[in-house]
C-alpha cells in the first residue's frame, strides 16, 4: 500500500466495499483481490494487516464488507464473498487468517451483508439466489429465518433502525419488499419502487418508516411507508402508469410531493406507497447512506458506472447536488460517513481510499448560473431569473428575499406579459419567472404606416453608401415586424444575384 501527500492510500486492487468500526478509528476494505484492515491516525491512514489469502480462495473475495456497529463485538467483520458464502471474521482470532465461521446456505452469488444495529448476534445476507437469509450467529448451521422471493435476485437488505423485526429488501426487478423477522412467509408490505433494478435502499436514521431507494433507471426515491392504510391491486391494464407530482417549494419536511407507481403485476396486493420526493441522478447509483443528524435531510450517493464523484443532496431541492467529492479515475464502489457528518471516506475500483472533507467539497448551487436571456424568430426578448439559496448549512437561516424593483422601461423595449410564473408559497427559497419583452411600436396601424413612410428609403439616393433593401428591412426590424423584414431581406438578395 502507498500513501500519497493528500492522504489517500492505493490497496493494491479494485475495491468494492468498506466498512468503519464501532470506534471510527479502522476502516475493512474488500474486493476480489483485496481484504485489508486500514487504520485512520488524523489525516493518514495505515495498513494494519492484510486479510487476503490464497488467490484461489473465493471465500477472501468480498462483495461487501460490514463492521459490527456494536462496541461489545467490535472484533467481528462480516463478508459477502463471491461463492455465496458469508464470512464471519474474528481480528481477535489467529487461525485461518481470522476466519471464525462459514455460513453457505446460499446457492448464488452474495450480494450484501448487514449487522442488526441492535441485536449483536444477527446478520442478514442478501443473494442472487432471490433469498435474504437471517443468521443467528450462535448457529451457523442453517439460517433461523430464511426471506424467499422465487424468479428474482435480492440485491440489498437493510435492518430498521426503528423497529427491532423490520427489514427491507431490494430486488432486481424494481420493488422493495418489507419482512417481519417473526413472519417468513408472507412480507409485510411491498413497495413497486423502480422500473428497473434497485441496487441500493438506506432507511432514515430518524425518520420512522422513511426509506431511500436508487435504482438503474437514473432515480433516487424517499419513501414514507406510514403513508397508506389500504392496499391497491396492481392490474396488468395500468402497466407503466405513473403520476408525478413534484417537490414543493423547498419546505423543510418530507410532505413536499408524492409519487405513486403502478410497475407491474405479481399477483398480490401491492401497497400504494407515497414517494415523498424524487431526485434524478447522473447515472445508475452503486450506493446511497443519509448524512448523519443533525444534517437529516442530505443523501450521498455514487455511481456505478460513467461518473466518478460522490454527490450530496438535499431532498428539498434535488435538482443540483449541494456538494460532490472528487478525486477517484474510476467509479466509486462504496462509501461511508463519519459520524460527525462533516467527513466521508470512499473507495473505488481505481484501488484507492479517500477521505473527503464536505467542506472542500465543489458546490455547484455557489457558481450556478440563475439569469438566462434569449431572442426568438419575432424578435422577443425572453429572461428568466431565479433566486437560490448558496449557503450549503441545512440549519442556515433562509434567506430574505429581495425588495421588489420596478420594471425598467427601455428604448426600445417594453414589458409586455409575465408567463410561467410559478406558485409561490411563504417560506418558499425558490422564484421562478419568466419574462417576454417584445419591441414598442405604434398603437395605431395609420400611425405605423406614416412612420414606416417616412423612414423607408425609395431610392439610393435617399441613403449613401448602403443598399435601400437592408436599409428597409433595418427598419421593419425595428417597429417589430419580422416577416416584412425578411422579405425586404429577400428582394435584397434577389437584386445581388440578378
Amino acid at each position: 500500500a502507498m500513501v500519497d501527500e493528500e492522504g489517500r492510500i492505493s490497496l493494491g486492487g479494485a475495491c468494492k466495499a468498506l466498512s468503519l468500526s464501532p470506534d471510527q478509528a479502522m476502516i475493512a476494505i474488500g474486493g476480489r483481490d483485496v481484504f485489508k484492515i486500514v487504520a485512520c491516525e488524523d489525516s493518514k491512514f495505515r495498513v494494519v494487516e492484510s486479510l487476503q489469502g490464497r488467490k484461489n480462495n473465493l471465500t477472501f473475495s468480498s462483495n461487501d464488507v460490514h463492521w459490527h456497529p456494536q462496541h461489545a463485538k467490535s472484533e467481528l467483520i462480516a463478508s459477502a464473498a463471491s461463492n455465496a458464502t458469508v464470512v464471519i471474521w474474528n481480528l481477535k482470532q489467529r487461525s485461518h487468517k481470522h476466519q471464525q465461521n462459514l455460513l453457505e446456505c446460499h446457492s448464488r452469488t452474495v450480494n450484501r451483508v448487514r449487522w442488526h444495529p441492535t441485536e449483536v448476534e444477527l446478520l442478514i445476507s442478501a443473494s442472487m439466489d432471490g433469498t435474504a437469509l437471517l443468521w443467528d450467529i450462535r448457529n451457523t448451521i442453517t439460517p433461523s429465518f430464511k426471506f424467499n422471493r422465487p424468479n428474482s435476485h435480492a440485491l440489498d437488505a437493510r435492518w430498521c433502525p426503528h423497529t427491532v423485526t423490520k427489514c427491507a429488501v431490494a430486488y432486481n426487478d424494481g420493488s422493495v419488499w418489507v419482512w417481519d423477522a417473526r413472519k417468513e412467509k408472507e412480507p409485510e408490505q411491498r413497495l413497486s419502487a423502480h422500473f428497473e433494478p434497485v441496487w441500493c435502499i438506506d432507511w432514515h436514521p430518524t425518520l420512522k418508516n422513511v426509506i431511500a431507494t436508487a435504482s438503474r433507471d437514473h432515480t433516487m426515491r424517499i419513501w414514507d411507508l406510514s403513508e397508506p392504510k389500504e392496499s391497491r391491486k396492481v392490474k396488468k391494464k395500468n402497466l407503466g402508469t405513473q403520476e408525478n407530482v413534484g417537490i414543493q417549494g423547498g419546505q423543510r419536511n418530507l410532505r413536499g410531493g408524492r409519487m405513486r407507481l403502478r410497475r407491474k403485476s405479481f399477483g398480490h396486493e401491492a401497497d400504494a406507497l407515497r414517494s415523498v420526493a424524487r431526485t434524478i441522478i447522473v447515472s445508475s447509483a452503486a450506493r446511497l447512506a443519509w448524512r448523519p443528524h443533525p444534517y437529516s435531510l442530505h443523501i450521498a450517493s455514487c455511481a456505478n458506472v460513467v461518473d466518478c464523484k460522490l454527490h450530496i443532496w438535499d431532498v428539498t431541492d434535488s435538482f443540483v447536488p449541494k456538494a460532490s467529492c472528487e478525486g477517484h479515475t474510476q467509479v466509486l464502489t462504496s462509501f461511508q460517513w463519519h459520524s460527525n457528518g462533516k467527513e466521508v471516506l470512499s473507495c473505488a475500483e481505481d484501488g484507492m481510499l479517500l477521505r473527503h472533507r464536505i467542506s472542500d467539497a465543489y458546490q455547484a448551487n455557489k457558481s450556478l448560473r440563475t439569469t438566462c436571456v434569449s431572442w426568438n424568430s419575432n424578435g422577443h426578448l425572453a429572461s428568466t431569473y431565479e433566486s437560490i439559496y448558496r449557503n450549503f448549512d441545512p440549519d442556515a437561516k433562509p434567506l430574505q428575499p429581495e425588495p421588489k424593483q420596478e420594471d425598467q422601461k427601455e428604448d426600445t423595449f417594453t414589458l409586455n406579459r409575465e408567463i410561467f410564473k410559478s406558485k409561490e408559497k411563504k417560506g418558499a427559497p425558490v422564484s421562478r419567472r419568466i419574462k417576454i419583452f417584445r419591441p414598442r411600436i405604434a398603437k395605431k396601424s395609420s400611425d405605423m404606416i406614416v412612420c414606416l413612410a417616412k423612414r423607408y428609403a425609395l431610392n439610393s439616393s435617399d441613403i449613401s453608401g448602403m443598399c435601400v433593401f437592408t436599409h428597409n428591412a433595418a427598419v421593419a426590424r425595428e417597429f417589430g415586424l419580422p416577416e416584412v423584414s425578411h422579405l425586404w431581406t429577400m428582394l435584397s438578395l434577389l437584386k445581388s444575384n440578378s
